[in-house]
């Protein structure tokens, strides 16, 4: 649903100064995602990165 995934999104934003908070909340969303959102957030991850290299490394190993 799409409430669920911009919740997921704001929870990964407000996390994302931390790599290790970061990987622990998107391998929580990987779990209660319908997989239409995990698409959506897979591609929204991707482009976060882009914008923070520093997560780069702590998702290769989520998604």
């Amino acid at each position: 649903m799409e409430v669920e995934l911009n919740y997921v999104k704001t929870v990964l934003h407000n996390v994302s100064f931390d790599s290790t908070l970061f990987n622990k909340e998107l391998k929580k969303a990987t779990t209660t995602l319908l997989p239409y959102d995990l698409e959506r957030l897979h591609q929204w991850v991707g482009e976060y990165v882009e914008m923070k290299p520093e997560l780069k490394e702590s998702i290769e190993f989520s998604l």
